[in-house]
């Protein structure tokens, strides 16, 4: 979903700055409701290596942003990031989610595409084990990290309740599709060069929750704005 907002955004040449001059705008005439922009990272990089070095929590700062929440953002790799936040007066907040399933998605409907039009499915990496999550409860979990003040600061796992194998997940993607194909286990070169190095290159790694990190799944849904 968030890909998907951020492919419209960029179709109507809106961007990173775009979106920090609506929260000046937004600024001039309120000046208390919290603003929190969401998603990637990758386009807070982006405008980084546009503008220069520090130069997203500055303007961030000086438009009026309250705080960040991001789902792709690996704790350890971003320490630096979240204390400059900090010191600007900005939160962050991240959300690990597992895979994302839903009517939409482009992993197990991928899969299931895939699987009708070969006679065979290759597939790399079938051990990685996941816990697959419905995209309404993400999204639920990212309206409760908004809502809630006392969420500012911390990561938060996202994943559903049961565990599975890739190899379990593709053969139930081509059952609910009409569809009982042979999985063939491969070398992932192979199996990169053959189809989808898109999708095998989120598989790489295990994607399991800690179940003491588990986020709850209910919550009412306020969503400010994307980056």
């Amino acid at each position: 979903m968030i890909q998907q907002a951020s492919e419209r955004a960029l179709a109507r040449g809106i961007g990173l700055t775009q979106v920090l001059g609506c929260v000046r705008d937004f600024r001039r005439s309120n000046t208390t409701t919290p603003v929190v922009l969401m998603g990637y990272a990758n386009p807070v990089e982006r405008y980084d290596q546009t503008h220069g070095a520090g130069r997203f929590i500055r303007d961030a700062a000086e438009a009026g942003v309250d705080g960040l929440l991001v789902v792709d953002y690996p704790p350890e790799e971003c320490v630096q990031f979240s204390a400059d936040l900090q010191a600007a007066g900005l939160d962050l907040t991240l959300l690990r989610p597992s895979v994302i399933f839903g009517a939409q998605d482009r992993f197990l409907n991928t899969f299931a595409q895939l699987q009708q039009l070969a006679p065979f499915m290759p597939l790399a990496f079938g051990a990685a084990r996941f816990q697959p999550v419905w995209v309404g409860d993400v999204a639920a979990a990212i309206a409760t990290a908004l809502e809630r003040p006392d969420t500012a600061g911390q990561v938060f796992e996202c994943a559903g309740p049961r565990e599975a194998t890739l190899s379990e997940l593709v053969r139930l993607s081509g059952l609910w599709a009409g569809v009982l194909l042979c999985i063939a286990a491969i070398a992932a070169p192979a199996a990169i060069f053959i189809a989808f190095s898109a999708v095998t290159s989120t598989v790489r790694a295990s994607t399991i929750s800690l179940p003491a990190a588990a986020v709850p799944m209910r919550a009412s849904v306020v969503l400010v704005c994307s980056l």
